[in-house]
Order: structure tokens, then C-alpha cells, then sequence
């Protein structure tokens, strides 16, 4: 299908921990967001005032998705990734699925909410692999990543040329990645993969 998950792959206990601690950077980062944009003088957007925005990626931006850089800014989280790193389970997944010289290219924290907006399908780099742990359960009704099943198999590229279509004209084809906590969610970046937001009527 060009995606999985791994159900009860950590210890419930162990992720709403590390799930309280990636809190306090989010609350930190948004914070340090709002009294930056403030002291420049720039206005905040509506949506930003109470969420704060932090972005390392020019797609996170335009889809007002929180995202950004996990190491080295709490020392229970950088101690959960070396033992993950350290983990056999783990490195046997990805020594399967990638071969065993792998690398980690990029750690962050990504968190969709009402006011995000859906990223477009598109593919990343063919020798990719996503993995994700779910820091809450994550059902049909909130926002996730939504991938095309067996999109991975395709022999030619097709990139971010779908990127601007609107994502509702796929919902057909999509499927919603869900998850609870203590799982291990992977998808292969050839996989055509974008966000599904669910909007609330308020």
C-alpha cells in the first residue's frame, strides 16, 4: 500500500509523557512566535493570535500547519530519540525498507488543527521514508496525512504537479493515515501524500 502501522510499537505511558514535553515547546515556540511578530511590528494573522505559527518549510507555511525542529530543545525528548535510534525493532524497519547505510535527514514536530489548511497530494524524494508517532489518538475526524494506496508502485514521477488541485477531488482515491498513542505510523515518500483537515462548524 506504500504505508503501515505498527499498533502498541512503544509504551503508552512513555508517549503521553513525551507527549506533555513536546507540549511545553509548542507552547514555548508560539509564544516566542507572537512577541516576535509583535516587537517587529508586523501584524498577526487572526489565526495566528491564538495558535502562533512556527514554520521550517515553505508548504507549512502556506498551509498554516505548526511545524518545526524537535532536537536539542528538551532533554527527555532528545533521550526518547537516541533510544528509539538504539532500538532494534526500529532499526530493522528501516535497514528493511531503506537498506542499512539509512540516515535520518530531518526530526520535527508537525501539528494540524481547525485552522490549518490541506496540503496538496504530491511525492517527496523516491528514497524516502516517513515514520511518525502519534502523540494523541487520531481518528477519521482529525487532521492526518492522507495518502493514495499503491501510488508508490507508479513508475514515473509525477512530484508536486498535483500539488494546487484541490484535495477534495481525491477524496475518493485517500485514504486517512489514523493511529493511537503508543503507535508507529511509516509511509514511503513516493507514496502520493498530502493533510486532510477536517473543518468544524463552529
Amino acid at each position: 500500500n506504500g504505508y503501515t502501522n505498527f499498533s502498541s510499537f512503544f509504551d503508552k505511558n512513555e508517549i503521553n509523557e513525551i507527549a506533555n514535553e513536546v507540549n511545553k515547546i509548542i507552547i514555548d515556540e508560539t509564544d516566542a512566535f507572537s512577541k516576535r511578530t509583535q516587537t517587529n511590528n508586523q501584524p498577526i494573522h487572526k489565526k495566528t493570535t491564538t495558535m502562533g505559527r512556527s514554520y521550517h518549510h515553505s508548504h507549512y507555511a502556506r498551509s498554516n500547519t505548526f511545524s518545526s525542529s524537535i532536537v536539542g530543545k528538551n532533554q527527555k525528548v532528545d533521550n526518547f530519540l537516541k533510544k528509539l535510534f538504539s532500538d532494534q525493532k526500529f532499526n530493522f524497519l528501516c535497514e528493511k525498507l531503506l537498506g542499512k547505510n539509512y540516515r535520518i535527514y530531518t526530526l520535527a514536530i508537525r501539528q494540524l488543527d481547525n485552522a490549518s489548511k490541506p496540503l496538496g497530494l504530491h511525492q517527496d524524494n523516491w528514497a524516502q521514508l516517513t515514520f511518525s508517532i502519534p502523540l494523541n489518538d487520531i481518528s477519521e475526524k482529525d487532521g492526518t496525512t492522507t495518502v493514495i494506496s499503491g501510488s508508490h508502485l507508479f513508475s514515473y514521477a509525477i512530484l508536486d504537479e498535483l500539488f494546487n488541485i484541490p484535495l477534495s477531488l481525491y477524496n475518493f482515491l485517500t485514504f486517512h493515515l489514523k493511529g493511537k498513542i503508543g503507535d508507529l505510523s511509516l509511509f514511503l515518500n513516493k507514496t502520493f501524500h498530502g493533510n486532510y483537515v477536517q473543518k468544524r462548524i463552529k
